[in-house]
């Protein structure tokens, strides 16, 4: 997917509908996806697509940058000449695949949850965090991971969004998480983490919650 950029978008809102859990949004199995690919005889295509390519995100120097306040409101982008749709909000970022024949026809599109990490938003945790401490340090890295975890609006609006866009469209949205660090964070939030794959359904819309404070306490300066 096309990584989203810092001030990128147009102002969007989202409904306040809410979607009841139904029979369309039951819990979804591995071997549903892979039926579906089956289907479109796309069935070796399925890790790739699923798995977003990332590449390690480009540090401002000074941590006042990185620590930036990005402007209030969702933001919402079409990329891919129309094959991705995103919203952002504040330091968060939700993406979803939308318009190849996987996305728009099938009932799983790809999707991503990225965080800003200077201009852009990235989703691999574990190589933000290493790049993040090799120009800040570990306490400049904590730093800015409060200034993320603390974003409830950010985060809740960019979930929210793709949530009533699914239940609009009557899907439910996949993706492959590797990342240790990734899946700890999405469990926090109620988000569906099987064997790697995370799954979101519409009626978790406004069901959205932090159990547990990913971010240990750092020494102010």
């Amino acid at each position: 997917m096309y990584e989203p950029r810092r001030g990128d978008g147009i102002l969007w809102q989202v409904s306040k509908r809410v979607f009841k859990k139904a029979k369309d949004f039951k819990p979804v199995t591995h071997d549903q996806i892979v039926n579906e690919f089956i289907s479109i005889e796309k069935e070796d295509e399925l890790h790739d697509y699923y798995k977003p390519e990332s590449k390690a995100p480009v540090i401002p120097i000074s941590l006042d940058s990185l620590l930036k306040q990005p402007q209030k409101g969702i933001f919402a982008q079409k990329y891919q000449g129309g094959r991705s749709l995103c919203w952002m909000s504040g330091f968060w970022c939700s993406q979803l695949q939308i318009k190849d024949k996987v996305g728009y026809e099938l009932k799983f599109p790809a999707w991503t949850l990225g965080v800003l990490t200077g201009t852009t938003y990235k989703t691999d945790a574990e190589m933000i965090r290493s790049t993040i401490i090799k120009v800040h340090g570990a306490n400049g890295y904590q730093k800015w991971k409060r200034a993320v975890t603390e974003d409830l609006k950010g985060r809740t609006s960019v979930l929210d969004a793709i949530a009533y866009y699914l239940g609009q469209k009557e899907k439910v949205a996949f993706s492959y998480i590797e990342s240790s660090s990734s899946q700890k964070l999405l469990k926090s939030m109620g988000i569906d983490v099987d064997n790697n794959h995370a799954m979101i359904y519409p009626h978790y819309k406004g069901n959205w919650k932090m159990n547990i404070s990913p971010y240990q306490k750092f020494k102010t300066s």
